[in-house]
């Protein structure tokens, strides 16, 4: 679930200073208290009710109404480095005049909130829409708003990221820092190479359903072949891999009682699922310069030990003044699920460890730490434990670039 920031009690009070501020510059007015509660919408609703009924009046008072309601969006497959819409504010705001009820200011609008990309080598935070401190300051920006005289239904903002922060530094044992790699990623390439049989999805399970009275879910798979090619100089390195990816509906039994008293039984098909995709553990895949192949390599996902329980402090992922204490109900859940490379190249075996985060990814030759590479979508920069071949290099540094989270979904 995402976290409400302004649950907070200290984000919470320094939101209501942001507005009575405005409020005040704006009617050069005393107020009275000013107090932000946060209610959960009702489950049968879409949006919350905005009620500006007025029991009483002073003629000597302003009365303001004014709803905040965030709803979060979630976009699930996107890499961190992708600058992504984290949540959308609709904003409501009507003060109205003690003397007679009239509306001085009715305003609507909505601001999207958009999370920038991460620092390379960054692990996001993703539960918070921002880092605290800049989304919570983001509400002066949107006080403004509500007093300018201009009408305006959509305000967009940019808010760094919350990062978890690590004060690790080069790792022990390291002899060479690479930060530029003479490998460039080219588009991949994704084809069909088998079409399997559908699974319940027949006349037959269709008739089952029917006496039975038993949905039967139904399911399609087909093997694909992933290719990621590299230029590496005057050399094209692909990396081979081949996956399965299933899809699933569910086909529904709906029993009708007839004018007649008799019963009638009909069953509908679901729309499909996302993809289920997954890699066979015990089968090669492939590296290869041209049409020669220069080492492949099997891969292997299993459940995670690792967890964030640890993480003490955030940051925005680059500045040591944004750094702050990490509360628990912020953290990720876990590191999900890791996975490891066994691979040999012509002359050597090689390991490959990593999460699904895939921040950092750890290559072993023959056992012996040999590279580090940092970053996600592609290594940024790498530690070398000892002098590599550039057959080596070429080979780790294009496994550091493959999106694995894609196959074990």
């Amino acid at each position: 679930m995402p976290v409400i920031l302004l649950q907070e009690e200290t984000y919470r009070k320094h939101v209501e200073s942001i507005f009575a501020k405005a409020i005040t510059n704006q009617y050069q007015i005393r107020r009275t208290a000013f107090n932000l509660t946060i209610k959960k919408l009702n489950p049968f609703q879409e949006y919350p009710k905005f009620k500006t009924e007025l029991a009483e009046k002073s003629p000597t008072s302003l009365y303001l109404f004014l709803q905040i309601f965030e709803r979060f969006q979630f976009h699930p497959g996107l890499n961190d480095n992708d600058i992504v819409q984290s949540s959308s504010i609709e904003i409501k705001c009507r003060i109205l005049d003690g003397v007679n009820g009239s509306a001085l200011l009715d305003k609507t609008f909505t601001v999207d909130i958009h999370r920038d990309k991460a620092s390379a080598g960054q692990i996001i935070l993703t539960r918070l829409p921002a880092h605290p401190a800049v989304y919570i300051s983001a509400f002066d920006s949107i006080a403004s708003w509500i007093f300018q005289p201009a009408d305006i239904a959509l305000r967009e903002l940019y808010l760094e990221p919350a990062c978890m922060y690590s004060a690790k530094g080069i790792p022990a044992g390291v002899i060479r820092e690479l930060d530029s790699f003479e490998l460039t990623a080219l588009p991949q390439k994704i084809i069909q190479t088998r079409r399997r049989p559908n699974r319940g999805g027949n006349v037959a399970s269709g008739a089952i359903s029917l006496i039975t009275g038993v949905g039967i879910s139904k399911s399609k798979s087909a093997d694909y072949r992933a290719i990621f090619p590299f230029i590496a100089g005057s050399d094209t390195v692909k990396c081979v891999i081949d996956y399965r990816e299933t899809v699933t509906a569910d086909r529904t039994v709906e029993k009708t009682r007839n004018d007649d008293g008799s019963q009638s039984v009909s069953t509908e098909a679901g729309e499909y699922g996302a993809p289920e995709r997954y890699t066979d553990p015990n089968e090669n895949q492939f590296i290869m310069v041209g049409r020669d192949t220069i080492g492949w390599f099997t891969l292997s996902y299993e459940p995670s030990t690792k967890s964030h329980q640890n993480q003490t402090q955030y940051w925005n992922g680059k500045d040591s003044s944004s750094i702050g204490v990490l509360n628990d109900k912020w953290k990720n859940f876990s590191a999900g699920t890791g996975l490891t490379i066994w691979g040999r190249t012509k002359d050597k075996q090689f390991r490959m460890q990593g999460s699904s985060e895939m921040q950092a990814k750890m290559f072993y030759i023959e056992e012996y730490p040999a590279l580090m590479t940092i970053g996600k979508d592609g290594p940024v920069k790498a530690y070398a434990y000892h002098e590599l071949t550039p057959e080596q290099l070429r080979i780790f540094i294009a496994l550091a670039s493959i999106p694995f989270g894609f196959f074990q979904r």
